[in-house]
């Protein structure tokens, strides 16, 4: 609904004056503004370059009026994308006449919010973000949450993740409640079966679900808030800007538009198509959306346990996801090489992490790696908000706590390895590193588990996989314990594979004892590897008998117990032996470590590992 705005210039009267009222004739100032706004949409779509798309063909998927395609961008990370051209000059004519004409607009209806929408849309389309930012701040549209939404919507376009954030929830409170239900309504961003889980769900359970959702789907807390609820409510933002305004296809603005560009962003680029038999009507054109945008949502099976979820059911990047995202400070997210292993310290968790940044595609427009920033995150089950470990120094040791201060990230940071301790619990974490110049990010995810040990019960830690000392192959830092000390595993963290691929050679395998094993005297361990990833003819054959299974081949030993770590309160004991894993051929393999304990009982921990010759 419009509203005529009166701008009144009052003097202090004298006996003979009277107040000056200058009126403005606000009908014709939204008239000409509307006006501006076509014509700079007839002159994107006369100036657009002609794209390849005949308008025949199937479809990957249809929305209402609405053919889409997934077939270009950056699924292909062996191949470059096909960029679209830079805008002509006459489009960028028009564009800086447009934005005259709304910021004259502007200054005479302060509170219109049709021209505050379409000058901080169209100021952050061109990349002006703080010239976003000024013009959403010059707002005054009385419609409730109205400003707050483009400060919103300007602050996340910026990549200042935290302050959307806060401006989206002041302006999202503020909308009429059957306004606010749809721009909270995950379902259409959701994949079909996770949007059923949450369907199913009482009214007075899918809060909590919503909620997890969020947290699960934010893609890189590096970035500060959550970038994907900010990216949702940005594009809602967007929609309402664009419902009463000419856009590039020329016809009216509808629900399947508003679909669209809720699940998959704006369009960064038009195209003519050149379409047989089209002979009236709008020039048909094609868009094309953000070549960095990726599914964000783990599986449904992470979704509803993700401390036991493995890092498979994490993806940074989802393929033919059902809705696409990407994180403004971060926008390319891909995957980072990382190894994670629990420990135990009384009644905390010690997680072990080392990673390590993977080579950029060769067609990278920013192909150096410079990692200024890198981080830790553990968020428990049932819980949305992380607590977070700072690992930007090269190497963190001893654990760091997440109130801990850190010197800042080393430029040229590739790798490292962070020794964290949390309370023993269910949880899920992410490992993170970015590298915000060149607009990119890495992450690895999966759930973390670990419960309470029994009193009196003796237990294994995970295995830790360290690379031989001098060999390059694990990450700088680490030492030994000192002459007459008992080793611990502080001392030999430095040298941990950041990864389950390793080549065929020596190795060293870590790991500790917790409790008091049965034996006063001796300790007898089995360390062995079996093949995984058997054939189905070979399983096949076993199963019906004709083939004898494979045995796995195994150490056994047996040592003296060591002297206990008297820097801790219980029993905690570090033992690593060296492996040579030459003799393996290449497949995927299961390394185990076994202590038989009395009565025929044993404790035991495996680790997968992956043999690649180079």
């Amino acid at each position: 609904m419009w509203f005529l705005a009166l701008i009144a210039l009052q003097f202090l009267p004298t006996s003979q004056e009277q107040p000056e009222t200058a009126t403005v004739d606000s009908s014709r100032v939204v008239s000409d503004a509307r006006d501006a706004q076509a014509r700079f949409e007839r002159a994107r779509v006369f100036h657009a370059p002609w794209g390849n798309w005949t308008g025949g063909g199937s479809c990957d998927e249809q929305v209402g009026r609405f053919c889409l395609r997934f077939t270009s961008g950056r699924d292909d990370e062996t191949t470059p994308p096909r960029l679209p051209p830079p805008e002509a000059e006459a489009v960028l004519a028009a564009r800086a006449a447009l934005d005259s004409a709304l910021t004259a607009a502007a200054e005479q209806l302060p509170g219109d919010a049709w021209i505050a929408g379409q000058r901080t849309w169209y100021r952050g389309e061109a990349g002006d973000w703080e010239g976003a930012l000024q013009a959403a701040r010059a707002c005054r549209s009385p419609d409730p949450g109205w400003c707050a939404l483009l400060e919103g919507y300007a602050h996340h376009g910026a990549g200042n993740a935290v302050e959307a954030e806060r401006r989206f929830n002041e302006g999202v409170a503020a909308l009429p409640a059957d306004e606010r239900e749809k721009w909270l309504d995950l379902e259409p961003i959701l994949e079909h079966e996770v949007a059923q889980a949450l369907r199913r769900l009482p009214a007075e359970e899918r809060g909590y679900l919503e909620e997890r959702i969020w947290a699960l789907g934010n893609p890189f807390f590096l970035a500060g808030g959550n970038t994907l609820r900010s990216e949702h409510f940005a594009r809602h933002t967007a929609a309402r800007i664009q419902e009463r305004a000419r856009n590039p296809h020329g016809i009216r603005w509808g629900a399947d538009m508003t679909e669209i560009l809720v699940r998959f962003g704006p369009i960064m680029a038009y195209e003519r198509s050149r379409q047989p038999g089209h002979i009236l009507g709008p020039t048909p054109v094609s868009g094309r959306f953000s070549l960095d945008a990726r599914g964000v949502f783990p599986s449904l099976e992470a979704i509803l346990n993700a401390s036991s979820a493995g890092p498979l059911e994490f993806p940074p990047a989802v393929h033919g996801a059902r809705s696409r995202h990407a994180p403004p400070a971060v926008p390319r997210v891909r995957g980072l090489q990382a190894r994670v292993s629990r420990f135990r310290r009384g009644d905390s968790l010690l997680v072990v992490a080392a990673w390590q940044v993977p080579d950029p595609p060769a067609w990278d427009s920013v192909p150096p790696v410079s990692v200024s920033e890198a981080g830790l995150f553990l968020v428990r089950e049932g819980e949305a908000q992380p607590l977070r470990f700072d690992l930007s120094e090269f190497l963190a040791v001893p654990p760091v706590s997440p109130d801990e201060d850190h010197a800042p990230g080393v430029p040229g940071l590739r790798s490292g390895v962070g020794v964290v301790r949390a309370p023993t619990g269910a949880w899920w974490l992410s490992l993170e590193a970015a590298d915000p110049e060149g607009g990119r990010g890495w992450r690895f995810r999966q759930g973390l588990r670990q419960d309470p040990r029994e009193p009196d019960a003796v237990q294994l830690s995970d295995l830790l996989l360290l690379a031989p000392p001098g060999s390059p192959g694990g990450a700088p830092g680490g030492g030994e314990a000192g002459a007459g000390s008992p080793e611990r595993l502080e001392d030999h963290v430095g040298r941990a594979l950041h990864s389950d691929t390793i080549a065929p050679g020596p190795i060293e395998v870590a790991w500790e004892i917790y409790g008091e094993p049965p034996d006063p005297d001796r300790l007898r361990f089995v360390i062995g590897v079996e093949r995984e990833d058997r054939g189905i003819l070979r399983r096949a054959g076993e199963a019906l008998r004709l083939l004898s299974p494979v045995d796995p081949v195994e150490m056994r030993w047996e040592e003296g117990i060591a002297e206990r770590r008297a820097d801790l309160d219980e029993p905690v004991r570090f033992r690593r032996v060296q492996l040579d894993l030459r003799g393996l051929g290449n497949g995927n393999w299961l390394l185990h470590v076994r202590l038989p304990l009395e009565g025929g009982e044993e404790v035991a921990s495996t680790a997968r590992v992956v043999i690649r010759s180079p």
